[in-house]
């Protein structure tokens, strides 16, 4: 559960994701780990937690997940020929015209991706 990687302090509870827990991971830090020039600096000592996005579990909970996608949006037909890419998944369509007189092919690209506020 995500609420088991949240310290007691210092985060409000993120809205329900719907993510896995090791899609995430909390780190203790320098606060100006991220800042090369800093004109102040902090003490060495001083450490705040920080949440990180594992892309690698993310990507695989998206890849796992993608039949119950597609059947959301009513192409179960795209899992047949998916496969995974990088950071996406790659499905190729093709759609019977009216009495099958046409055929129309594409490729797909589904790409996962969270929304932050």
């Amino acid at each position: 559960m995500i609420s088991d990687l949240m310290p007691s302090s210092n985060f409000k509870q993120p809205a329900r994701s719907g993510l896995p827990a090791n899609c995430f991971k909390r780190m203790e830090v320098s606060p100006d780990a991220d800042i090369d020039d800093d004109p102040y600096p902090v003490d060495e000592d001083e450490k705040e937690n920080r949440v990180y996005m594992s892309s690698h579990n993310f990507m695989d909970n998206f890849a796992r997940r993608f039949y119950e996608i597609a059947k959301k949006i009513n192409r179960q037909a795209l899992v047949a020929g998916a496969s995974t890419r990088a950071y996406r998944i790659s499905c190729h369509d093709e759609r019977q015209g009216t009495e099958g007189k046409w055929a129309k092919e594409s490729a797909l690209d589904f790409i996962p991706t969270i929304e932050v506020h």
